[in-house]
């Protein structure tokens, strides 16, 4: 998977999750509902990086986070642990959100997964 398809994805994945629409989420960015709309579907590449830092901070994630690739399934795989019996239990995340490493996204203050500045 490359670097953009995974970032639409993220941003995309992590907009729903925070229940906005396009609409809501440009205006968030202070960018054209018709720009992000073509970044979200594919149409724009070649982002820059400040466009990227933008949509970071609109979202309230660190901008490798937009670079994390998840698995469409996370949710329900995460559901379906919880259920099989000695599964253990999870935070209770509902909707794929909390738990081990999900759908879920870290904490602003925590640490990263040990990637280094470049």
């Amino acid at each position: 998977m490359d670097a953009m398809k995974i970032l639409r994805d993220n941003v995309r994945r992590l907009r729903l999750m925070r229940g906005l629409t396009q609409q809501e989420l440009a205006e968030r960015a202070e960018m054209d509902c018709n720009y992000f709309q073509k970044i979200e579907s594919g149409r724009w590449g070649g982002l820059r990086l400040t466009t990227v830092e933008t949509l970071a901070r609109a979202l309230d994630v660190a901008v490798w986070e937009l670079f994390v690739p998840r698995k469409e399934t996370a949710g329900a795989e995460s559901t379906a642990r919880r259920d099989k019996p000695g599964g253990g239990s999870s935070s209770g995340g509902g909707s794929g959100g909390g738990g081990g490493g999900g759908a879920g996204v870290a904490r602003e203050d925590a640490p990263g997964p040990g990637r280094g500045r470049h």
